[in-house]
């Protein structure tokens, strides 16, 4: 495993060749359930595999670890297709920390940016004020290697962890003040957890990860699409607008946390949220 800053990709092997539509997705509350963390619409599957099988490229951009993204929908997708038809995809993890890509043969070949990391006394601190005062609702995640992640817990209840979470970010306040990590890290939430990173991670920089991985491919886009479900997950887009290409936002959460978002470019709701609403847009595109 790559441990150097930067991207660590084989170098081209093909010859340049541009594709329609390249396709970058979040993970939870998009292709997996937030509640349940497993992919419950299985259509996802075939209409992803569809994609890498026209040779579009499919990207993975999440907070979650590699580990996850791996068991959860890379191996499901391994039942279902060849191994070699992953040459396609590439998963981003962590908000850009860790990343993922599979050779011709399928191979899977892993990096890492430590210098991005969060210190250990950081994660320490924060281990202990979960399991003191918050293991009722919440969990320290200790799968990941870069960054913290405070999640509800299996089958919690969405409003008492939402209730409690304000009281955690009150004492996560309280650690920042004392540690003076003031501009050396910072606090970002979702539906169902609570992040501390560095700054400079995040979902525009999973995004560029990706953009670096198309180059060292050669591969170019008409077209890029982006799904998520919060706005965070809005920087995806912004990023790749940003570098000059064109970009649709797909926004399968409440649309109330994008409605008066100014962006260059279309944002798309779909009736239905999360996976039902990945879905069915995927079948319509």
């Amino acid at each position: 495993m790559s441990k150097k800053s930067g991207q660590d990709f084989e170098p081209p092997k093909e010859a340049e060749k541009q594709v329609k539509n390249a396709w970058l997705f979040d993970v939870d509350g998009v292709i997996t359930d937030p509640q349940e963390k497993k992919v419950l619409e299985e259509g996802l599957f075939e209409q992803i595999i569809s994609r890498l099988e026209a040779g579009e490229p499919v990207a993975f951009n999440t907070g979650r670890d590699l580990g996850f993204v791996q068991e959860k929908v890379i191996d499901e997708l391994l039942k279902r297709t060849d191994k070699k038809k992953l040459q396609n995809l590439f998963a981003v993890a962590e908000k850009g920390a860790l990343w993922a890509a599979f050779g011709p043969d399928g191979r899977e070949k892993e990096s890492i940016d430590e210098s991005i990391s969060v210190p250990e006394e950081v994660k320490n601190r924060v281990r202990d004020l979960v399991k003191q005062k918050f293991s009722d609702c919440m969990f320290y995640d200790e799968t990941k290697r870069t960054m913290i992640s405070i999640e509800m817990n299996h089958n919690g209840d969405l409003e008492e962890f939402s209730v409690k979470r304000e009281e955690l970010l009150e004492d996560l306040k309280d650690i920042f003040q004392e540690l003076g990590l003031d501009g050396r890290c910072i606090i970002d939430s979702t539906i169902i957890s609570t992040d501390i990173q560095s700054v400079g991670v995040g979902k525009n920089l999973g995004a560029t990860r990706f953009l670096e991985w198309l180059e060292s491919r050669g591969i170019t886009a008409e077209k890029f699409f982006c799904f998520g479900d919060s706005k965070s997950d809005l920087a995806m887009a912004e990023e790749i607008h940003r570098q000059g290409e064109d970009v649709e936002f797909v926004f399968i959460g409440d649309r109330k946390c994008v409605v008066g978002s100014r962006v260059g470019f279309e944002v798309i709701c779909p009736e239905d949220r999360h996976g039902k609403g990945t879905l069915s847009f995927l079948k319509n595109n």
